[in-house]
């Protein structure tokens, strides 16, 4: 799947994937760090779902800053952390539906 976001958005929000729709969501967890966004982002969609989100440092569009998913992976240094805070994304949810998954 390939993803283009255009513009900024007007208040933060993150991007929801579900049963292959997509939609923009309110990120009310702006300003949270990346293990509290993924907790409260994986409670409201399930333990199968996946998260990639950035931290308060993303959001200031920070070098440093990298986008976060499993509790501690890390992608960064590629502009994609700079994107994301740019345009007011918090994160990316993918949300599973198939119920036998290997975690």
């Amino acid at each position: 799947m390939l993803l283009f976001f255009t513009g900024i958005s007007p208040k933060p929000v993150y991007l929801l994937i579900d049963d292959g729709k997509a939609q923009l969501k309110d990120a009310s967890i702006f300003d949270k760090d990346t293990y509290e966004t993924e907790d409260v982002l994986i409670a409201e969609y399930g333990k199968h779902s996946r998260v990639a989100c950035i931290g308060p440092a993303g959001e200031k569009t920070s070098l440093i800053a990298g986008i976060m998913t499993d509790r501690g992976s890390a992608a960064g240094r590629q502009g994609s952390v700079l994107l994301m805070g740019s345009k007011k994304l918090k994160a990316v949810v993918a949300r599973a539906r198939w119920s036998s998954c290997g975690r």
